[in-house]
């Protein structure tokens, strides 16, 4: 998730407590004086503005519907009420201008579950097969990669419905207590870190599965500087998560109007996260389609290889999903509404990302349950040619054996593209 998920001022939510647009007052409450209801530092930036804009205090329609008025008491309200205050205001003028009721935080458990419990069990599969049912009979580094992203899911499920939705994300923040708002902003605030963990692990797996299976002196140097950037990626984006608030609990105690503190500028954090991120998945279906070429494949074959990486294409169009709901979050009036969509997208992203990374040993478990249905023709060779160094005077040729569906991790050279040849022949 962007950084600073949660980052409302009282200025910020302000335009939304009055920024009401012909709302229908309640006839229930059209001769309410406002001016007793809102909190003592509020009532007089409203009766001010009205006056200045030909309303009374008691003439709902003309509030509720008058721009210039509420952006006259947003002014004076901005300057004079703390956060608790700014939220008792927002629940009196929103009720008596008749603004509906919005709950949307079931939407997060009625996705996260069933699509957390399939995350797992397809990662628990993969690390069953690796470890006790592969030719090796042990995992690889890219496993223990994946493994640790194990942690990062249930704890992102179990943050999405204890912390997130059983705190009020979803529902508009002027409904809810300053301790429920606080609330959610821890747990988006340790949401965020596990998100930024959790995407760099993912990217790590996926560079160092391709590790093992590319054998070409150049694609293997490259494949070595995408495992070192991801991991610097990663740790610089978890430690600005974490201290991107000084003090750091200042990210949630604001909206407690405990203390005092400063953060990070959200806009070119989130943003940064959210382009490199793109472009490094990107990057990572681009390397292995241009190995794809060389291989001596039929047609058909070339394409189901090419498919399966290709499917990590899924990744990326949840992260472009999940960068559009940045835009409103940047400039958010009202987080725990607005920001459940970072959060609902975030959950997504990694869940997706995990079992996509999955996706080729899933397709080893199928050739070796089902060899007749997804096994395939004895052989075929791959050439690099002159794209790299020769391995012999005729070029690089690496046979493929098509039928044997054993997982191999070694370390690099002939190994690798003996790993290569058994990943590939489908």
């Amino acid at each position: 998730m962007g950084p600073s998920l949660f980052s409302l001022s009282a200025a910020a939510a302000l335009p939304q407590w009055l920024g009401i647009r012909d709302v229908a007052p309640r006839a229930a409450v059209a001769e309410m004086n406002l001016t007793m209801s809102l909190p003592t530092c509020a009532a007089p930036c409203l009766a001010s503005a009205a006056a200045n804009a030909t309303c009374t205090a008691t003439d709902l329609a003309c509030i509720c519907s008058n721009p210039a008025l509420q952006d006259a008491a947003r002014d004076c309200v901005q300057a004079r009420c703390p956060f608790s205050d700014v939220l008792a205001a927002i629940n009196v003028t929103q009720t008596a201008c008749g603004a509906p009721v919005r709950d949307k935080t079931s939407q997060i458990n009625d996705t996260i579950i069933p699509l957390g419990v399939v995350t797992l069990v397809i990662v628990i599969v993969r690390l069953v097969f690796k470890r006790f049912f592969s030719t090796t009979a042990r995992l690889g580094s890219d496993d223990w990669a994946i493994a640790g992203t194990v942690a990062i899911c249930i704890a992102g499920m179990v943050i999405g419905i204890d912390g997130l939705t059983a705190n009020g994300i979803g529902k508009d923040v002027w409904t809810l207590t300053t301790k429920e708002v606080s609330n959610v902003a821890l747990y988006l605030y340790i949401l965020e870190i596990l998100y930024f963990a959790g995407m760099s692990l993912i990217k790590l797996s996926l560079s160092l599965f391709y590790l093992h299976i590319f054998s070409g002196p150049i694609v293997r140097k490259l494949l070595w500087a995408t495992v070192v950037f991801n991991i610097l990626y990663g740790f610089a984006f978890v430690l600005a998560a974490i201290f991107q608030c000084s003090p750091i609990d200042y990210y949630w105690r604001r909206y407690l109007d405990a203390g005092h503190g400063t953060c990070v500028n959200i806009n070119i954090f989130g943003w940064l996260n959210a382009a490199i991120g793109v472009a490094i998945d990107l990057w990572m279906i681009g390397l292995p389609l241009s190995q794809v070429i060389p291989l001596r494949l039929h047609w058909k074959k070339k394409i189901g290889v090419a498919i399966m990486f290709l499917l990590g294409t899924f990744v990326t169009v949840v992260s472009i999903l999940r960068l559009q709901s940045l835009i409103l979050f940047a400039n958010s009036n009202n987080p725990t509404w607005d920001q459940w969509e970072t959060a609902y997208w975030s959950i997504i992203e990694v869940n997706v990302g995990m079992i996509c990374t999955c996706l080729p040993s899933l397709r080893l478990i199928l050739v070796r349950l089902f060899p007749k249905i997804f096994g395939s023709s004895r052989r075929a060779s791959y050439e690099k040619g002159n794209r790299e160094p020769a391995a012999s005077k005729a070029g690089h040729h690496v046979a493929i054996d098509l039928q044997d569906p054993g997982w191999h991790t070694p370390t690099g050279g002939e190994h690798a593209s003996t790993t290569q040849d058994r990943i590939w022949g489908t």
